[in-house]
């Protein structure tokens, strides 16, 4: 669950760990069957294989209590807001977002680095509705939290967002700069 939830620096050992981790919960609802599906939701995401991803976190945010198990909530509202915003849905993009911000904030998480992942949706949600100013602000709230180095894979997607609100605020040079540590990541 570990390797799967924070990804590190490889992106195809989280889905195996993930699906590994699914497997060990086995298919009766447990914590841990939620917290794997959550992961493997996340996972998927990150290494584009999105058709998969919608269906097991749409069930997980209907029959989970953010109360029982917070993180897996979260995290799945907020893949679900990014997925709705791949798909030019901003509107749910925002609704999913604003809903895991609320969330994360109820259950006290807001500040924990496994809900960077919020920030970061709501981030490009206020992007979509051209709000720049409170969209930087969530997106680096976002990458603080993903300071840690098991989180160079969100890191590097919240500094594209964030060279967007730079780029829409005519700051030219502070969207190259993020650009190029992007890429410094990256590699």
């Amino acid at each position: 669950l570990t390797r799967a939830a924070l990804v590190f620096d490889d992106v195809g050992h989280a889905v195996w760990s993930a699906r590994r981790a699914l497997e060990l919960a086995g298919p009766e609802p447990s914590p841990f069957h939620w917290m794997a599906q959550a992961a493997l939701g996340q996972a998927r995401y990150l290494s584009g294989q999105t058709p998969e991803v919608r269906a097991p976190l749409e069930a997980l945010v209907q029959r989970v209590s953010p109360i029982d198990q917070p993180y897996a909530v979260i995290n799945s509202l907020a893949l679900l807001a990014l997925l709705a915003g791949d798909q030019d849905d901003n509107q749910t993009g925002a609704v999913l977002a604003a809903r895991a911000a609320e969330t994360a904030e109820v259950q006290g998480l807001t500040a924990e680095p496994l809900s960077g992942i919020v920030h970061l949706a709501l981030g490009r949600a206020l992007l979509r509705q051209g709000k720049l100013a409170e969209a930087g602000e969530r997106l680096e709230w976002a990458l603080e939290l993903f300071g840690i180095d098991a989180m160079a894979v969100h890191r590097a997607h919240g500094l594209l967002l964030l060279a967007a609100v730079r780029h829409a605020v005519g700051d030219l040079p502070g969207a190259a700069a993020l650009l190029e540590k992007t890429r410094e990541l990256v590699q």
